[in-house]
């Protein structure tokens, strides 16, 4: 079985220790896509589950090993999914606290029966509720895109200060011969203009 621990340098001394930590929620066949710590160190946000079936927005207390989840479902028959966080598989940068660590940036869908996995939300973690797209808001929605047709947000990393999100957009055509093309954008999280 997987799980996680926590790896620790100390430059000082060159000293290296790795301790389990207490958040163990990782199901058989299942990955994690993408996680980040919040900045006390006091939870892990993580992005578990496996492509195409479905997965889930969980954050762990590193204290207690206590979870809790979040997801979605795009129709009544699909599975559920947590966020749509980036593409398929792993994403180093789909998650992202601010320093408060009461919120969560993400790219997820738009709205419940959109299939887009392209707007940067911003998720509370104090809110009641394991709906993802109840405890969050939309930060800033795709434009459209320009000369090629398909528009994706890969990452968003939010400032500590909870103010801006960078993201990585990636434009690029659905027929041969495929071009793509990246750019970084900054996004202020009070307006959503880029």
């Amino acid at each position: 079985p997987s799980r996680f621990y926590l790896l620790r340098f100390d430059p000082g001394t060159g000293r290296v220790s790795l301790r389990a930590l207490p958040a163990a929620f990782i199901p058989a066949n299942a990955e994690v896509h993408d996680m980040a710590l919040s900045p006390d160190g006091t939870s892990l946000a993580a992005d578990i589950g496996r492509d195409y079936v479905g997965s889930h927005l969980i954050v762990f207390d590193l204290a207690t090993g206590n979870e809790r989840a979040w997801s979605f479902k795009t129709c009544a028959s699909c599975h559920p999914s947590g966020g749509g966080l980036g593409f398929v598989g792993t994403n180093v940068d789909a998650l992202s606290w601010t320093a408060d660590g009461k919120h969560l940036a993400f790219v997820g869908p738009n709205r419940a029966g959109w299939p887009s996995h392209s707007t940067v939300r911003l998720l509370d973690v104090t809110l009641p509720g394991s709906g993802l797209l109840a405890n969050s808001r939309p930060v800033a929605i795709p434009p459209p895109g320009d000369r090629l047709s398909m528009v994706m947000w890969r990452g968003a990393i939010i400032t500590p200060d909870g103010r801006t999100v960078v993201i990585v957009e990636e434009l690029a055509n659905d027929s041969a011969p495929i071009k793509v093309r990246d750019r970084l954008l900054k996004i202020s999280v009070a307006t959503g203009r880029v």
